[in-house]
Parts: C-alpha cells; structure tokens; sequence
C-alpha cells in the first residue's frame, strides 16, 4: 500500500502547483459528457503462457469521437485504463486504473501450477503533447498486495487528426519490476516438475507496437479500432510457463452518441430533491463460503466448500436495508445493513448427525462524495468502513455437545457511485466498492458490486438489478491458520422510500 501512496502524493502535488480544487471541480462540473459516445467492442489476444488459447470476449465501453490527444477532458479511458486528468496548456496529469488479469487460465499443461489472481492497479500519468510526437509516463501501482509489483510504461506516439477520423500510432517501452515478473514467471520448487524446471524471473524490459485509430461513420456513430504487438524480454520468454516471445491483439468497437446528456450547468438544481431515503433490497442471492485451511505440512492446503460439506442452502432470499441522507448539495452519508442466516443437518454415521447454524451480517458505514450532480446524473466517491461478522454453531442433538465460533473482521472500503435519469421517472444507478490491506493478524479484500434500473412512482422509487459482494480473509490467527471466502449474488428487487 506504501507504493500506491506514494503514488497518490505524486498526483496530488502535480495538481497543487497547477490547479486550486475548486477549479478543477468546476471544470469537472462544467464538462459535457455529451463528448463520448457508449458503445461494444470485441477484443482478442494472444496468451504467452504455455498451452493457452488466444482469448476473446466482448465488452461495452466509452469513447471520444476526437482522440484524447487533441482534446482537454477530463476523464480518462481507453486501453484498459478508467481515470481522470487535468490539462495545463502542454502537460496533462492524471490518475488512472486498471484491472490486470495476467493469467494461464483453464489449461491442460499448467493444472498444478498456483493460480495468478486479477488484481486493481493504479497509476499516476504524466504527458507532454507540444511535440508532434507526444510522450506520456505511468506508472501501475498494485493495490490488492497480489503481486506487489509495479510496471512502468513510456510512450512515444504521434497521433494525426482529420475531419473524420483520427490515427495515432506509438511505440512503448515497458519496464516490470522484479518482484511483477516473478509473481506471473517465476516457478517456485514447489511447482516443478520432470518436466518444468523451478525459475526465478528478474525484472523484464519489453517493447510494444501500437496503431489506434477511429473514424465517424455519421455524426452519431463511431466506428474504432486498435492492433499492437509485445516483444517479451527473455526473462519472460525463458520462463517454463511461458511459451511466446511476442503477444498480438486487436480490438474493433461501434460506438454510438446518444446526446442525452444535458449539461450541468443548464440542469435544474438537486437541491428540491429529498435529503432522506430508506431503501429495502431483496436479493435472490447464489452463495458461496469456502474454508482454505494449512495443514501441517508446509506446502499444503485444504479447501473445504461449506455448502458441500455440511448441506447447507447455497441460495437464499436475502433482505438488505440502506439508509442515506444528503448533507448539503455534494456530501452523503450511507449505512446499509445485510443478515444471512443459514442452518444444514448431515450425517457424522450411522447414528449420528451434524447441525449446522451460519449467521452472517454485513455492516457498512461510509462517506459519499459528489464529483458531479445535478438534476439528472450524479457521480461520487465513496469511503468508509465495512464489517462483516460470521457466527457459527455446530450442535450433535444426540449427544449434547456444541461448538460455536466467531469472526468479525472490519475493513475499510473505497469505491465510485454513480446514477443517470434517462426520461422523466427512469434512472440506472451503479456502485462499486474495492479495498484490500493488512490489518493485524488478518489480510482482508472485499468487492462490492451494484447495477440496477429504477422507475420513479410519486416519493418511491422501485428497482431491478443484480448484486455481487465477495470477501476473502486470510487468518493468522493461532487458532486458526488459512483463508475464508464467501461471496453472494443474484438479481435483485428493491423499493426505496424519499423524504
């Protein structure tokens, strides 16, 4: 965390000697988001590890008509990267992020080798454009302590622009740092096989080709694109997991500009709108609890599936309760309470039977922040902390005997919320909610995730969505050594009050 810091500090200061940050929110305020069109794009790509397919899946995403090397928005997305930026005449600072998904995947040639999981990476950037060729520096902090590593990238592109359309090809010089290069390289002794050398991957220095371009088939439509190619230095390439010493990929996506969007400074004010709202969301919740447990020896671990193991629902009707009120034009404050209870008998033997009670409540307090909002679009941060607490009974009627345990972590959470009107009475609103770090004797991540579509009726609003909330918590706790995970999700209902 003390490398993703460091790198926060880094923008805040670019953005002290440029901008005070009641100018900046007035220029976020002021921005038309009438610029980007919404749109679908396909995407392949090559997978170096050994035995991989290339990859591909289709996404939504946001872009401009106008690269953003000709033009001074704020926000920032493209190539993987969601973020924002402040213009001063020839530089532009920004902060973006990004999720990394390096990973074998489901492959026959790599089963038994440890999983690299996704993780959130975070980048300060920093431009100069003056020259016909623009150069641009960031560099990606890890957030979720996965790998631990950072990757440095410095772009040389020279972007061209004409009525239509736009073309910016580029040449990137990528540095992974050693401590990135052995988390998705490296083989450790307790991977290698006959077969598969152990290897220690040092820090890697690549080089990639890139062509963007895009072109407006009308004044509505955007038709865009993007192909690249990455040379892998040899301590990829020599790697037992690793069989390519280059990676392709491509993209092409058809983006389409609603122009529904009115802009801010024209909105009617929110203030009339109610400071107070009590929602109830009912969740038809897919629920998952596992139990990594160490053995004695060093290398091992056992993974135990609860609903398997003890018959207990692995679906149910949860309710979960928020409260909000507004404090003035852009603060919030949220409380949102969830309760699970779950209960499971199975049989020990013969004459014998295990019951299995699981309470599970969720807690979260936090702070909300609007960037912008006005009558028909809101988007904010939001900070605060979350406590999750699992009570556990385990009851033998036939002898007596009962254990109980209980575990209450508490983790802070960070997120982004936002929510626009389309029409007089339809809203889509959105929220998510991330945070990882080391606490104690535990390590802590949680996700929560929330889309769903409202229909305004008189002081009541009435949604349907779907919900995902995950928490995985590794334990150094002496009387227990290993990970527990538990996550829900499902489509949702819900009903909010306003007063």
């Amino acid at each position: 965390m003390s490398k993703y810091l460091c790198g926060t500090m880094t923008i805040l200061l670019a953005f002290s000697f440029n901008v005070s940050a009641s100018q900046w929110l007035d220029k976020v305020r002021s921005a038309d988001l009438n610029d980007y069109a919404i749109g679908v794009s396909i995407s392949t790509g090559q997978n170096l590890y050994k035995g991989s397919d290339t990859s591909t899946f289709l996404y939504p995403y946001m872009t401009n008509f106008r690269d953003s090397a000709f033009t001074n928005n704020w926000i920032v997305v493209g190539e993987g990267d969601l973020g924002f930026r402040f213009v001063r005449r020839d530089w532009t600072f920004g902060a973006v992020g990004r999720i990394q998904t390096r990973s074998p995947g489901d492959n026959d040639k790599l089963t038994d080798i440890i999983e690299r999981k996704w993780t959130l990476e975070l980048a300060p950037s920093v431009e100069y454009r003056a020259w016909p060729i623009h150069v641009r520096f960031k560099t990606y902090f890890e957030v979720l302590d996965e790998h631990d590593g950072t990757i440095s990238q410095l772009e040389f592109a020279y972007p061209r622009e004409w009525a239509r359309g736009y073309l910016r090809p580029a040449i990137e010089f990528i540095y992974q740092s050693s401590d990135y290069s052995r988390y998705y390289y490296s083989v450790p002794d307790s991977e290698a096989t006959d077969d598969r050398n152990a290897y220690e991957a040092g820090s890697a220095s690549n080089i990639a080709l890139k062509l963007k371009w895009g072109y407006a088939l009308s004044d509505r439509w955007l038709l865009t694109g993007r192909i690249g190619v990455e040379y892998q230095d040899s301590e990829i390439s020599d790697s037992p997991i690793v069989d390519r010493d280059k990676i392709w990929s491509g993209t092409l996506g058809l983006a389409y500009n609603s122009g529904i969007f009115q802009p801010t400074s024209k909105g009617s004010s929110p203030d009339s709108e109610p400071r107070w709202k009590f929602k109830i969301l009912v969740l038809d919740g897919h629920i998952d609890t596992t139990i990594v447990a160490d053995s004695a020896s060093a290398n091992s671990r056992e993974e135990i599936v609860l609903e398997d193991l003890l018959h207990i629902s692995d679906r149910e009707t949860v309710a979960q309760y928020d409260f909000t009120v507004r404090l003035g034009s852009y603060h919030r404050v949220e409380l949102s309470y969830t309760d699970i209870a779950r209960s499971g008998s199975t049989q020990i033997d013969s004459g014998t039977s295990l019951h299995t009670e699981i309470k599970t409540s969720i807690l979260r307090l936090a702070y909300g922040y609007s960037l912008i909002r006005d009558s028909q679009k809101e988007l904010g941060f939001i900070v605060g902390v979350h406590r999750s607490e699992f009570d556990t009974r385990f009851f033998i009627p036939e002898t007596g005997q009962e254990r109980t345990s209980n575990l209450s972590p508490a983790l802070p959470l960070m997120g982004l919320f936002g929510s626009v009107r389309i029409g007089q009475n339809t809203a889509i609103s959105a929220e998510a909610q991330i945070f990882r770090m080391d606490f104690d004797r535990y390590d802590g991540s949680l996700s929560y995730l929330r889309l769903e579509l409202l229909r305004r009726i008189g002081m009541f609003d009435l949604g349907l969505g779907y919900s995902y909330y995950a928490m995985n918590l590794d334990s150094h706790r002496d009387n227990f050594q290993g990970k527990i995970e538990f996550r829900h999700r499902g489509p949702s209902l819900s009903a909010a009050f306003r007063f």
